[in-house]
């Protein structure tokens, strides 16, 4: 999304317009990452106005919004302490690529609970959930069924174990399933592996959320057994504090 756009939702945001159940996605940005499918999507949501169709009035929007969530807590616990944003998908074809819509049609609604980082994709006309996945609006990717290896890439002792705790703070539901050193510990800087060949988009997301790079598995380096990924760890995440050894 442009600079601009990102300006324009953070001013139609703040501006408390209701929320509508006829919201055409895509409208603010938010990730929706599948659960159930262990896949990765996003869902960007751009709220305009004029397009939103507010001529019903908020009470209105409100209370059918409410009904529909009255619907959907019968058949799973949703959370209670937030109102949620209720959105119509309307042109299926624009999210084709996204992997919580391919089950999705026209009509589909989407319920969203930003505070509670919850999304569920439902079908009223069978009143029956699609999807579930869990929302992140703070930018960081999460991931689900990926398998990671951790390789430090320098001498400092204990470096994957910290860099495992800035991980799991952005990227949930992924398995660490081996921490050791590289066979070279003079990486300057932190890279990504996508091992299976097949899983760019998800490798360059995950860097991008990580801060990271995304790159070949360097020569010399083992392929990890049991890894969907690698990540070996550079001097940039060095904490300031740390002490030169050799260690993992």
């Amino acid at each position: 999304m442009a600079e601009e756009e990102k300006q324009e939702v953070a001013e139609i945001k703040g501006k408390g317009f209701p929320i509508s159940p006829k919201i055409i996605i895509p409208a603010i940005v938010i990730l929706i990452i599948v659960i159930a499918s262990g896949g990765l999507t996003a869902l960007g949501i751009k709220q305009k106005p004029e397009v939103l169709g507010l001529s019903k009035g908020a009470a209105t929007l409100q209370a059918e919004a409410d009904k529909l969530v009255a619907k959907v807590s019968k058949l799973i616990d949703l959370p209670t302490d937030e109102k949620p944003t209720v959105a119509t998908i309307t042109d299926i074809s624009k999210l084709a690529d996204q992997a919580f819509f391919k089950n999705a049609k026209n009509g589909d609604k989407v319920i969203i609970y930003t505070n509670a980082k919850k999304a569920i994709l439902y079908r009223e006309s069978e009143n029956k959930i699609l999807e579930v996945g869990a929302v992140n609006i703070s930018g960081q990717l999460q991931a689900t069924s990926a398998n990671f290896a951790l390789y430090n890439g320098t001498g400092i002792t204990g470096l994957t174990k910290t860099f495992e705790e800035q991980f799991t703070q952005a990227v949930t539901g992924a398995t660490i399933v081996s921490r050791v050193n590289a066979a070279k510990n003079d990486y300057g800087e932190t890279i990504l592996i996508d091992l299976t060949g097949q899983r760019g988009d998800e490798a360059n997301r995950m860097a991008q959320a990580l801060g990271i790079k995304v790159a070949s598995l360097p020569e010399g380096e083992n392929k990890p057994e049991g890894a969907d990924f690698l990540i070996i760890v550079g001097k940039d995440k060095v904490p300031a504090t740390a002490t030169p050894t050799e260690a993992q």
